[in-house]
């Protein structure tokens, strides 16, 4: 094995955990990266979503360039949704760019990698992969030798976010995620000595998987915490430990480890916000105003989603699999369906897709019953709105909300800007940041509801989410020990390790080098080089079949993520 770079991606790790471990002895492999390494936060995207969060890292460049702006997008002209993958993604990999440059690569498990492109070297992967059964390797004739050699490797955890169901062991689940993520270590270790690498590049999912359900479990006072819980408290320390175990592996095969995640984490509370309702409320959204109409919307919706949630969890899997195949065109329309199916378009100027803290305006000539004039009309609806939603209040203890929102183009530039919603808001006190309540219909009669015990006993929803800030972390060859990482971003993890491993960087990326983090008499050796027009990719739109975005949808949907 030969890498001069490995780079383990865990994702959703937070500093607000490993650094108490580590100060209480518990990660002892982490807590020498910290001592012998550099370390510091690493912002995230706005919102923090795994898709282009990692997309952001393995192009190094900002969503408006990459495209890529969550698991899904509107379809252009449309209010219907779809699911996204690689081939949306409209800028190239380092590790591509690597390639063309006679570098080997292996990488294994990154999100949003399917379908997987040409590399020299190998590729498998991520979480957008359908399943065992589509092509998710390359080169392609390697799938074989690896599921002939691995024939239990699965592409995630399955199971593991229905464990409130009553069939469900939660012990077992966390063995079933430890074993999990030491078979990608193992299959990790083959593909390595099979295709020996300049650059090795590993995601392990376990950690964020973990915080989404095991919060509550670990903090004594989190609002969703039940009698019983405090049985599993150790659970999120146990994956932790197991990481902490594999990085102390890599640190004694490689010269230079790279540690990041894509974002933070931390408890959700019991706050439940209704963007659509709060619209409706301030007089910017008009839900369908015939009665009938608006029951038979409702209804109709209601009981898809019932349906849906009844075939899933109680009717064997061939039988299930059949009459699911036979709603599939139904099923990928629920997700818009179940937001946004009751509005009144022609009185509508804003609305959210309700899944994540962002608003879209009803735009005349992007939207197809857009009522809004582009230009002046535009901009002053969007400053309306950003003022109004700094003032929305907490109903219990008149806390304001919301700690910004920014117009897209505050955060993002690039040919894509259109991809990404009007208005990003960034709730305040992260730690205990409302979110929309999946499985909802769009219209509820306040903008801001407060669950009681009873409620969030029932909730089969993550009692975690995500936060802005992440976690990376440099140790070894050429690495300033001790360093602290100031102001460190997703996309400047791309040049970086194009930096150590003095290649040019191409000049169209958004990141810059994390040269302070660097031993002094490397960058006096290596001055900063960059490539002048660099030719990027344009989306390969190959997109899903049905049965593929079937098998995606419902992996994205057991993990609150649509």
């Amino acid at each position: 094995m030969s890498e001069k770079i490995i780079v383990v991606g865990l994702d959703g790790a937070t500093f607000d955990l490993i650094h108490p471990w580590v100060q209480e002895g518990r990660l002892p492999n982490i807590a020498r990266i910290l001592r012998e390494g550099a370390a510091g936060p690493l912002l995230s995207t706005v919102p923090p979503m795994t898709a282009p969060a990692w997309t952001t890292f393995m192009t190094g460049k900002n969503v408006g360039k990459h495209g890529i702006v969550d698991f899904i997008m509107r379809q252009p002209g449309s209010y219907a949704l779809q699911i996204v993958n690689a081939s949306n993604r409209h800028s190239r990999t380092f590790w591509a760019y690597l390639s063309s440059l006679g570098k080997q690569v292996g990488v294994l498990n990154m999100p949003m990698t399917y379908p997987p492109e040409p590399v020299n070297g190998f590729l498998i992967s991520g979480m957008d992969t359908p399943s065992i059964q589509s092509r998710f390797t390359h080169p392609p004739e390697l799938q074989e030798e690896l599921l002939e050699r691995f024939p239990d490797y699965t592409i995630e955890t399955r199971s593991f976010p229905l464990m409130y169901g009553p069939r469900q062991d939660p012990a077992r689940l966390v063995k079933e995620l430890i074993r999990s993520e030491e078979k990608r270590y193992e299959v990790g270790q083959f593909l390595r000595s099979r295709f020996p690498c300049d650059l090795f590049v590993i995601l392990f999912r376990s950690t964020d998987l973990v915080q989404h359900w095991f919060w509550k479990n670990l903090d004594p006072n989190h609002p969703h915490r039940q009698p019983g819980d405090e049985q599993f408290s150790q659970a999120i320390l146990q994956v932790y430990q197991h990481m902490d175990q594999l990085l102390g592996r890599y640190m004694s095969e490689v010269k230079t480890l790279i540690v990041l995640s894509d974002h933070g984490a931390g408890p959700v509370g019991d706050r439940v916000v209704y963007l659509n309702t709060w619209l409706r409320d301030q007089g910017w959204l008009s839900f369908q105003s015939n009665r009938l109409q608006r029951f038979r919307s409702q209804f109709l919706t209601k009981e898809l989603w019932r349906m849906w949630v009844w075939i899933r969890s109680t009717v064997p899997r061939r039988p299930r699999e059949w009459l699911l195949g036979r709603f599939s065109e139904v099923r990928r329309q629920l997700p818009s369906l179940f937001v946004l199916s009751d509005i009144d378009w022609d009185r509508t100027r804003a609305y959210s897709l309700e899944v994540r803290g962002t608003i879209w305006i009803n735009l005349k000539g992007r939207e197809p019953k857009g009522i809004v004039s582009p230009g002046a009309e535009y901009e002053a609806l969007r400053d309306e709105i950003a003022q109004r939603l700094l003032g929305m209040r907490d109903p219990l203890t008149d806390e304001p909300l919301v700690a910004r929102v920014y117009k897209r183009e505050e955060l993002y530039h690039g040919p894509f800007l259109n991809l990404i919603p009007d208005l990003l808001v960034v709730w305040a006190s992260e730690p205990y940041m409302p979110l929309t309540l999946h499985g909802t219909l769009s219209q509820r009669k306040y903008p801001v509801e407060i669950l009681d015990k009873r409620q969030l006993a029932q909730l089969t929803r993550p009692n975690a989410s995500h936060k802005l800030n992440g976690i990376c972390m440099l140790w070894g060859e050429n690495i300033t020990p001790g360093a602290h990482i100031e102001g460190a971003r997703l996309q400047d993890i791309a040049p970086t390790i194009l930096y150590l491993m003095d290649v040019p960087i191409p000049s169209d990326m958004d990141g810059r080098v994390l040269s302070e983090v660097i031993d002094s008499q490397y960058r006096a050796r290596h001055p900063v080089q960059y490539l002048e027009n660099v030719l990027d990719m344009a989306g390969r739109q190959s997109g899903y079949e049905m049965s593929e975005e079937k098998q995606v949808l419902d992996r994205l949907s057991d993990l609150g993520y649509i």
